[in-house]
């Protein structure tokens, strides 16, 4: 499942070219969110004149040549150290955007969260929600809305 900008501004979750950078190589993010990206920080007050950032912003690029531009103009630091809580942050933006889109709709909703665990590589965190929700009943799933994202949310 992809991730936009406005799902994880929504989810209140602080989002940086970290964020970015491994929505992209995860294949969670379209390029086009990268432009808009770029145009928030040229929008920004405390912008600062960066041609990358600019050229980012007309979506001259293809995502390789992001992907590694990202690298080479050092707007990330150490490759190792946020992979793993940025990819929670973004999973935690998809599931709050699945819980207010498929309030009414426990199928949906158990399809979506299937298609996450697995785009996310079946994240140990999720694994009993997961069993929980494959065996219930899909009325149940309905009527126990507040239970399950409970879970899902204090599981990341």
């Amino acid at each position: 499942m992809k991730v936009t900008l406005n799902m994880i501004r929504l989810s209140g979750v602080k989002y940086t070219w970290e964020t970015i950078y491994t929505a992209l190589i995860n294949n969670f993010m379209e390029n086009n969110e990268v432009e808009i990206y770029a145009a928030e920080l040229i929008g920004a007050d405390d912008y600062e004149e960066n041609d990358f950032i600019n050229d980012l912003a007309w979506g001259s690029m293809v995502k390789e040549e992001i992907i590694s531009s990202i690298i080479t103009e050092k707007l990330i630091s150490d490759l190792d150290s946020f992979e793993e809580a940025e990819l929670k942050k973004i999973r935690y933006a998809i599931l709050l955007y699945l819980k207010e889109e498929y309030i009414n709709s426990g199928e949906g909703l158990l399809n979506k969260l299937a298609e996450v665990y697995a785009d996310f590589n079946y994240p140990v965190e999720m694994s009993t929600l997961y069993t929980i929700c494959q065996t219930m009943n899909l009325q149940l799933i309905g009527m126990m809305q507040k239970v399950i994202w409970f879970q899902i949310l204090s599981s990341i």
